[in-house]
């Protein structure tokens, strides 16, 4: 009879000290779980309709949703280490150090995706816009966190690292509602310029759609003759084609009118 009591007694310290403590701490985990869930979905929800009545890019509130989930959830589990006394000070340390290395492993990465959201927020471009920027030239197809996606004249995709067009000269062709046309036209030395002028622009005046009035101008003086720039505007969707007739308008003129085309051959036997 002494001998079931003392089991008892050994069970019921055993429930006491041990297994009610544990039990305690795993309501309480479980708790913390359900009421750190709650209040990190309602975080999430309040910095995503921040970000969309501040008309912050999708991409950017995605991204923004996506690392609060993780550093809010990052948080809770260590939390919840806590409650079972497993010291978290060495674990925090080691996911800092870590955190270190891999920033140092990938700060051409990391350069690149800090130049991505300075992109999605400064906008200097936007999906659609024809452009040129670290050397390549094209159509926006997608501007993502690492990299820009550009289809060029070739139509080929090209990726280019968003920290290589952020440091360089963006020149945004679709920007603005008009694009002046600009033509220099070289024209041999004895050929009369201000006469040319009139003629291109009666000619250059019939094309379609022009946004700016038809003018000419002598810029430049070289050892083949003068140089003129005729200059009008036009929608940026018409510039190329335009381009291309106002060409051949022009030659067509030169052409009619005998305007001889400089001889850069003669000039330089002559010198």
């Amino acid at each position: 009879m002494q001998e079931y009591l003392a089991r008892l007694e050994n069970i019921d310290v055993l429930i006491r000290q041990y297994l009610l403590p544990f039990s305690f701490k795993i309501l309480g985990a479980i708790s913390i779980w359900i009421i750190g869930g709650f209040l990190i979905r309602i975080t999430q929800r309040l910095i995503r309709t921040a970000l969309k009545k501040r008309l912050v890019d999708t991409t950017l509130v995605n991204y923004a949703n996506a690392t609060s989930s993780f550093l809010l959830k990052a948080f809770l589990i260590l939390a919840i280490l806590g409650v079972f006394g497993i010291e978290t000070t060495s674990l925090s340390a080691l996911l800092a150090a870590t955190g270190v290395a891999i920033g140092m492993a990938w700060s051409g990465l990391l350069s690149n995706f800090a130049a991505g959201i300075f992109l999605i927020i400064l906008r200097p471009f936007k999906v659609g816009d024809v452009i040129t920027a670290a050397g390549i030239s094209g159509t926006v197809r997608e501007i993502g966190l690492f990299a820009t996606t550009i289809d060029n004249a070739e139509n080929l995709k090209v990726f280019v690292g968003n920290n290589k067009i952020f440091s360089d000269n963006i020149h945004n062709f679709s920007a603005n509602p008009h694009r002046v046309l600009s033509i220099k036209i070289q024209l041999a030395a004895s050929n009369e310029p201000i006469q040319a002028i009139q003629k291109f622009t009666d000619q250059l005046k019939s094309l379609p759609n022009l946004k700016l009035p038809v003018t000419g101008e002598i810029t430049e003086f070289n050892p083949l003759g003068v140089v003129i720039t005729m200059k009008t505007g036009c929608i940026q969707s018409d510039h190329a084609s335009l381009m291309t007739t106002a060409n051949q308008m022009i030659f067509d003129v030169m052409k009619k009118e005998n305007y001889m085309m400089p001889n850069a051959s003669a000039i330089l036997v002559n010198r």
